[in-house]
This record gives C-alpha cells, sequence and structure tokens, in this order.
C-alpha cells in the first residue's frame, strides 16, 4: 500500500511535465503537500534552508535528487500555469504584429512555433481568428509543382482560421509563372477571390494577361479599404484602342487606391492600347499612379472627394484636364509627373485652391522660360497654405519670385531643386536678424544638375558656401522654435565626372573656412592630387562591371593599378584629410571595390584589389572617424553623380557615420541609386 502511495505521488510531476497544463485544485493540494516535505527533507540534509540562487557546486550529491525534485515541483505550481486562453491569444497577436507596411505577410515560423509549445497553446492559437486573417504572402515565381500544392494547403488553412473576419494579403505573380503554369495559379488566384467579399487591404501584382480573373470580384468587394494594384508586362497583341478595367469600380469602402500600368508595354508606342481605369474616385482620400496615359486624375478633378488628402500622378501622357475652379479643402501632397507638354501643368495649376497643402512636387516637359515658380507661388498665395516641401522641375526662377515662395512658407522643410543663379543662392543665405528670414526651417536640400539650352550651369562656390555656412554652422544660439540647421544637401548630377568638378569648385572656398595655415594647404596638395588620380582609377577601371576583354589581359594597366593603390596605402593622412578623401568619394568607391563579386575586377587575381580595399577601409576607420567628428559637417559619395553634405550631429554614433562615409543607405526602401531617377519617368 506505501509502495502505491510513494508510485502515485512519483507519477503526479510526470504527468504534468508532459504539458503546460494548470494542475487542478486536488494536485495543487498533492504538489504543495509534497514541496513541503521536499524542503524538509532537503533542509535536513544540507542544514539550510532551500534556496533557488544556491550554487550547486555547494549541494552535497545526496542532496541533488531533493534539489532538482524542489525546482520541478516549484515549476508545477507557477503562475504562468495559470494564464488564461484570452491573454494568450493578446500576446500572441502582439509578437505577430507586423510593421506599417499592410502587405507584410505574417511569420508563419512564428505561428508554427506557437502551436507546437503545448495543446492549450495550439488550441489558443488556432481559435483566434486574428492570428490568421492576414494571409502568407502569395509570390508565385517557382515552376515546382510542390510548391504550389504547398501554397494552396496553406491558404485553405489560414482561410478556414480567420473565420469571418476581413483579410489582407499580397499576391505576386511572375509573368513566366502564369505562362507556363496557369492552372496552378489560376487555382490559388480563384481561391482568394473566392473570399473578395472579406477583402480589406489587398495588394496584387500580375501581368496584364492574368487582370480579366479579376472579372470575378466585381460587385463584391464591400470591405475593401486599401488596393495596390501591379499591371505587369503583357503578352496580348490587341487591336483595341482602349481597354477598360472596371473590377472596382463599386467597392463603398475604398480610400486608398495605388495603381502601377507603368510597363504593361515595352515601350509607349502610342499604337499600343489606352488602359482605361473606371474607379469610385467620388470617395478616394489617396490616389496613387504610374501609368502611360492616367485618366483617373482627371475623374478624380470633376467628382473628387473632399476628404481627398495624397495625389500622386506619374503618367507619360495627361489627357485634358477640366479648366474650371477646383477647391480642395484637405489635400495635403499633390506630385504630378507628366512627360507631356509643361504647359497643361502650368494651366490645371491656375485653377486649383488648395489650403491644406504642404507637400508639392511638378515635373514635366518645361522649357526654361515657363513660368513655373510664378504659377506656384500665385498657387501658394491664392490657397494660403504653407508648403513643408517643395520639389520643382527644370526652369529658369527669377530671384523675387523665389525669393517670396520662401517667404511664404516659413515651415519648409525640404527644397528640390535644380541648380540655380548666384542671385537664387543668396536668396537662400539666412539672416536671423531678418523680420521675414526665408525658410527658417529648411533642413533638406536638393540641388540637380541644369541642362538649359545645352550649357551645364555651374553653381557660384563662393555664392553656395556663404548659404551653407549660414544655414548649417551658424544657428548656435538661435531660437529652436524659429530656427531650424541645414542638416542634408544632397546633389545630383547626370554626369558623375561634371559632379566631381562642381565639388571640386567648393574646395578653395571650404578651405577658407577651416583653421588651416598655408603650410598645411600645401602639405595636404599631394594628397588632393593622389586621390582626384585614383578616384578616375578605381570609378573607371576596378569598380566597373564589365570591361573589354582585352583589358583583362593587360598586364601594363593591371601594373599601373597596382602602383596607384600603392601610392594611396602609403599616403600620410592629416587633420583635414577627411574632407580631402570623402568629397572625392574615395571610401565610397573602395567599399564598392571591395563589395565587386569575383572575377569582374581587373588584376584582382594577382594584385588582390578588392581585398587591399577592404583592408585599407579598416586601416583608415578610426581616423576618419575622429577626424570626421572634428568638423561641423561631412561629405559623402553615395552613387554614381549622387553626393550628400550632412551636418555632424554630436550624438551619432559610430556605426551610422560610417555607413555615410561608405555610402550605405540609411532607408532600405531606396537605394542612393534610385535618387538620381526618382523625377523622371522613363
Amino acid at each position: 500500500m506505501k509502495k502505491r502511495v510513494a508510485a502515485s505521488k512519483k507519477r503526479l510531476p510526470d504527468e504534468l511535465s508532459n504539458s503546460n497544463q494548470p494542475p487542478s485544485d486536488e494536485q495543487k493540494l498533492e504538489l504543495r503537500t509534497k514541496l513541503g516535505d521536499l524542503e524538509a527533507e532537503f533542509q535536513r540534509i544540507v542544514g539550510k534552508p532551500f534556496a533557488s540562487d544556491l550554487p550547486e557546486k555547494e549541494l552535497p550529491s545526496k542532496a541533488k535528487n531533493t534539489w532538482d525534485a524542489i525546482r520541478a515541483h516549484r515549476s508545477f505550481l507557477s503562475p504562468i500555469r495559470l494564464v488564461t486562453a484570452e491573454i494568450w491569444q493578446t500576446i500572441f497577436q502582439l509578437l505577430l504584429e507586423v510593421d506599417e507596411e499592410f502587405d507584410k505577410a505574417p511569420d508563419l515560423n512564428v505561428l508554427g512555433t506557437l502551436c507546437r509549445v503545448a495543446r492549450h497553446w495550439r488550441l489558443a492559437a488556432i481559435t483566434h481568428c486574428r492570428l490568421w486573417n492576414r494571409l502568407p504572402s502569395l509570390w508565385m515565381y517557382s515552376m515546382k509543382v510542390q510548391n504550389f500544392e504547398k501554397l494552396k494547403t496553406c491558404l485553405r488553412l489560414f482561410i478556414s482560421r480567420s473565420g469571418a473576419l476581413p483579410l489582407t494579403f499580397s499576391c505576386s505573380i511572375y509573368k513566366g509563372i502564369w505562362k507556363f503554369r496557369e492552372d496552378h495559379v489560376r487555382e490559388i488566384l480563384r481561391m482568394v477571390i473566392k473570399e473578395s467579399h472579406r477583402w480589406k487591404e489587398v495588394s496584387i501584382k500580375m501581368p496584364f494577361d492574368a487582370h480579366e480573373e479579376l472579372a470575378f470580384v466585381k460587385g463584391k468587394l464591400p470591405m475593401l479599404s486599401k488596393l495596390t494594384l501591379n499591371i505587369g508586362h503583357s503578352y496580348c497583341t490587341s487591336k483595341s484602342q482602349e481597354i477598360t478595367l472596371d473590377y472596382f469600380q463599386v467597392a463603398p469602402s475604398l480610400r486608398e487606391v495605388d495603381i502601377s500600368a507603368r510597363y504593361v508595354f515595352d515601350d509607349t508606342n502610342m499604337s499600343h492600347p489606352k488602359i482605361i481605369f473606371k474607379l469610385p474616385v467620388a470617395q478616394f482620400e489617396s490616389y496613387k499612379v504610374e501609368s502611360h496615359c492616367d485618366t483617373v486624375y482627371s475623374d478624380l478633378l470633376k467628382k473628387g472627394s473632399t476628404e481627398l488628402r495624397v495625389v500622386e500622378v506619374m503618367s507619360s501622357r495627361m489627357p485634358e484636364l477640366p479648366s474650371i475652379p477646383l477647391t480642395f479643402s484637405n489635400l495635403e501632397k499633390i506630385d504630378l509627373r507628366t512627360g507631356t507638354n509643361g504647359s497643361v501643368i502650368l494651366e490645371h495649376l491656375e485653377f486649383l485652391t488648395l489650403p491644406a497643402l504642404s507637400d508639392l512636387e511638378i515635373r514635366a516637359r518645361f522649357e526654361p522660360p515657363d513660368p513655373l515658380y510664378d504659377q506656384v507661388l500665385s498657387l501658394i498665395r491664392r490657397s494660403g497654405c504653407s508648403l513643408t516641401r517643395l520639389a520643382l522641375d527644370n526652369v529658369n526662377v527669377q530671384a523675387d519670385v523665389f525669393a517670396s515662395i520662401l517667404s511664404l512658407s516659413p515651415k519648409l522643410e525640404e527644397l528640390d531643386f535644380f541648380a540655380v543663379t548666384t542671385t537664387s543662392l543668396e536668396t537662400l543665405v539666412l539672416d536671423q536678424a531678418s523680420p521675414s528670414p526665408p525658410s527658417p526651417r529648411l533642413k533638406k536640400m536638393t540641388i540637380r544638375s541644369a541642362d538649359r539650352g545645352g550649357e551645364l550651369e555651374i553653381l557660384d562656390g563662393a555664392a553656395f558656401m556663404q548659404m551653407f555656412k549660414s544655414r548649417m554652422g551658424a544657428l548656435e544660439g538661435a531660437d529652436p522654435e524659429v530656427f531650424q540647421p541645414l542638416e542634408e544637401i544632397r546633389f545630383v548630377w547626370e554626369d558623375d565626372e561634371m559632379l566631381h568638378m562642381q565639388l571640386t569648385l567648393f574646395e578653395s572656398t571650404e578651405r577658407e573656412s577651416t583653421t588651416q595655415t598655408a603650410e598645411e594647404d600645401e602639405e595636404g596638395f599631394p594628397l588632393r592630387q593622389l586621390a582626384s588620380k585614383l578616384r578616375m582609377d578605381l570609378r573607371t577601371k576596378l569598380v566597373r562591371y564589365w570591361h573589354p576583354k582585352r583589358q583583362y589581359f593587360n598586364l601594363k594597366l593591371h601594373m599601373k593599378l597596382d602602383r596607384h593603390m600603392r601610392e594611396l596605402e602609403g599616403a600620410k593622412l592629416t587633420e583635414g584629410s577627411s574632407l580631402v578623401l570623402m568629397r572625392r568619394g574615395i571610401p565610397y568607391l573602395l567599399h564598392r571595390l571591395k563589395e565587386m563579386p569575383s572575377g569582374r575586377v581587373l588584376g584582382d587575381r594577382i594584385f588582390h584589389f578588392r581585398s587591399r580595399g577592404g583592408t585599407l577601409l579598416e586601416k583608415w576607420k578610426p581616423f576618419l572617424l575622429k577626424d570626421i567628428r572634428s568638423f561641423s559637417y561631412r561629405w559623402s559619395h553615395c552613387a554614381n553623380g549622387v553626393a550628400f553634405l550632412r551636418r555632424n550631429l554630436k550624438d551619432e554614433e559610430d556605426d551610422q557615420i560610417w555607413k555615410d562615409i561608405v555610402g550605405i543607405s540609411r532607408d532600405s526602401r531606396m537605394t542612393y541609386d534610385m535618387m538620381a531617377f526618382t523625377p523622371w519617368l522613363w
């Protein structure tokens, strides 16, 4: 009888150890009784009470089993076993929360792990619909049939467990997959289309030839609030003049639309059919589009919602726009980019009144004399708005008009414009004593190269440095409620060599602003000369992805590059050397050299240029980080034709400064190479 009772007490922990279920009231009583006996036994053996922080090495060997049993019994009585299913479901939901990007899919590994930990965890997870209404990514890019079967199984699981909740998902179909696996793709598409009455936030990327599948959702979208639609390349040879897509015309909850039909056809040939989207524009809050000929914007102007906040239109051709006065009281951002004549946009701006406008960008085929700045000034005055961002295309600007725009934009934080005259640069000089200083809160500025009449505009180095110093280095003690220092100037040039020449024009003026003596300046001349020479070697010979085949066997060229590299490796760095190296983009080019794939770099098999570039960067790293911090700003080259001038911040970490030094993008969604081409269409 005693053996049977002892065995029963011994089995109790084993039963609980196989799960995370909370013990029953009877089991709790047994556990506490047994725990008291075990603790008494431990004190008898060891001579002192049980303590969880007692080092195991101090335990007698005969107390080890009792020690383990006490810890096990305490774990069975842990409060975590008493957490209810509702609380676990809330914890799981917080764990699976994703970024603001609505098309980001759930982490299937996390969901799978939660369902494998314990039976009551699994039950809590699979019965909580909110964990399953964000469908897995429907990325169809593999030809393997088994991948389609796995995706179907996973999709059925999520749909069944999501109950009747609204669905969010992202679907991406590669054009080749549609062509060779059409049946499998159609089956998956129809699984989600069958649930179209539950769609809430949807992102779909598909080839144009698959668009007819979306016809099944027409009139069945009562909950759809956000749509991202990317229509890709088409194999069709339709002779039709127009193709109308009206699948989303009836969607009473639709508020945000982002459409891309830019790459449906290989070119902008006028013989291609025009793709016309029919959408419920009267209820829109945000509309973004990239296409060859957008007609929705015209509909939006005629029937637009009073709640419209954002409009971004990138269209190769712009249809006729209504010539009537239009007021949008809540429109905060308008971005118009078109390949048509700029006169269409200029006339359109005359009829707009936008009291809430804060972000304005205009790009079109303007002629230098076109009065774009005049029309923007009239828009600001008529609307009574205050811009925080302004980006305008390449036209001549009169200094007084430019000054008026700045004075009427006291909250302006970002300015994107093309290379301007000396007078315009002088207009940007910040005078703290002025009763109406021009845009005193300006933080970011982008200056683009301007080719007007076949002549490249050159920035006046002295005028630029005067403006730069007035905004980036002379605001100590200024009222932060009124004045903000300029944090970043971005230079975007179509030709990288011309950008280098432009930046060197700043050099003499820049050296005058430092504390260098004439002797120190003379000592720095060899480094400037060497850096300019090696910059050309790095850019044109070492970090290019394509070379004539003969250059791979040109040992004389390889030896010349090695000689120049050895000169740079032996260069003596002194105070201020970081400005020389950074302005010419040497650290950026060395980082690119280090990251080049094997077999692409001339002479690398013999002279190991890639590894030497990385070694030299590591050697320079401590000096560059220290030297850069001694100045109020730093240069940074980030891509061909793109350079930055950034303000040094006292609390900035070395890791972020180093990323700037070697040209690693701060924004994972936009590479620096993309910045150079952002304003243009094709």
